[in-house]
């Protein structure tokens, strides 16, 4: 997380700082190296190791779309009221494109009183409905629009660049380390922006297929389970 939970501040103050301390993202970092120097923390503690992805459980696997087919933007999260932004359904109503559809993953009851009541053209799916792969495979693109978490290194994100799926997500916290604005993902600033941008998507399929094949070579490198087990034995041994 991006803050300290009342067992950890707890703990600290008994137990006294850990020997070390493991940030997934720069941002994450950041934040909490606001807070942890009150409890014996200092900045040699610390290190970023990302997240690791196992690649053989999301195949990549893109939807393939043409110009006037329906265009399915998909949402994945947890039935987290913070996971989920209020502008959700008039974002998505909001993309110029007359054939867009919503799919959305992690819905639950007690989300229609923060979003809204699902228009008939989205189509949500209970936590855990479908597999995540199985879900990615019905998407053209996948929207990162959070209302309140800050996302550290979003799993969902890794996931779908494994699985050929274009991220437009808010220009805020990890998001700006996990996408290449423009090469493989976009950034939105706001909401007419995420609009735009998918609506561009939408009718540029050559562009999408692009952003699609980058940002896989590009998780690649980002969540490669070698690379990243080694840091942490690399921790290990040094403590």
């Amino acid at each position: 997380m991006t803050f300290l939970f009342d067992n950890e501040i707890a703990a600290f103050r008994r137990h006294g700082p850990a020997e070390a301390y493991v940030f997934q993202s720069e941002f994450q970092r950041a934040e909490l190296e606001k807070v942890l120097p009150g409890f014996g923390y200092s900045p040699a503690m610390g290190r970023v190791i990302r997240g690791a992805l196992d690649f053989d459980e999301i195949g990549f696997c893109p939807r393939p779309h043409r110009r006037g087919e329906e265009f399915y933007i998909g949402k994945l999260a947890r039935p987290d009221l913070d996971k989920w932004s209020s502008n959700h359904w008039h974002v998505l109503d909001r993309v110029p494109y007359a054939a867009r559809r919503a799919l959305a993953m992690g819905w639950t009851l007690s989300l229609v009183h923060k979003c809204g009541v699902p228009p008939g053209w989205a189509e949500t799916f209970a936590p855990q409905q479908l597999a995540a792969g199985d879900f990615l495979g019905r998407c053209h693109a996948l929207v990162g629009l959070n209302g309140g978490a800050r996302e550290n290194w979003p799993r969902v994100g890794l996931e779908a660049m494994a699985a050929g799926v274009p991220l437009i997500c808010q220009d805020l916290w990890g998001w700006k380390e996990m996408i290449v604005d423009g090469e493989t993902g976009f950034l939105a600033s706001n909401d007419e922006e995420m609009a735009y941008r998918l609506a561009q998507l939408a009718y540029d399929e050559p562009l999408r297929l692009r952003m699609l094949r980058a940002a896989w070579r590009h998780v690649e490198d980002l969540a490669d389970p070698g690379r990243i087990g080694r840091e942490w034995r690399e921790l290990f041994e040094s403590l």
